[in-house]
């Protein structure tokens, strides 16, 4: 006769252990205000840079309690905002480098002033189109519509 396997730990359930805490939805007026605080620092970021990625970590966590909401669509819109400028503004900022360090005079003889209106364009066409896509989304925020463009 063989001898008997060995059994392996048992899953059984504790007494002590905690039930899981389902987190609360939030309500539609909090949702909302949570929206207008985003794109309030979205627009900060004409005096301070850093208040745009405290603006899209807030959209990145209330964007999934907002679902079914049409505060999801602004979150939404708010992130693809934020992910879009990004790089965008890094080669403005690149080409911008070039230009005060001294770097485009030597390796680009003759093109310092192409670059540095290549830089100035790249970054205030992307300065407009931030404060317009945050404007229209505060526009359809204000008529409590989703943002669908």
């Amino acid at each position: 006769m063989a001898p008997p396997a060995e059994a392996g730990p048992v899953d059984t359930p504790q007494d002590d252990a905690k039930p899981q805490r389902q987190s609360k939805p939030l309500s539609p007026r909090t949702l909302k205000l949570a929206a207008y605080a985003v794109y309030a620092l979205y627009f900060g970021v004409l005096g301070l840079a850093n208040t745009s990625i405290l603006g899209v970590l807030i959209a990145h966590i209330l964007q999934r309690k907002a679902g079914g909401t049409i505060f999801q669509s602004h979150f939404s819109h708010q992130i693809r905002t934020f992910w879009i400028i990004v790089p965008i503004s890094l080669i403005g900022e690149a080409l911008d480098y070039l230009v005060t360090s001294g770097r485009a005079a030597t390796n680009f003889p003759g093109h310092v002033d192409d670059i540095q209106t290549l830089a100035l364009g790249v970054g205030g066409i992307s300065f407009v189109w931030f404060i317009y896509r945050s404007g229209m989304g505060l526009k359809y925020l204000r008529k409590s519509k989703p943002y669908d463009l």
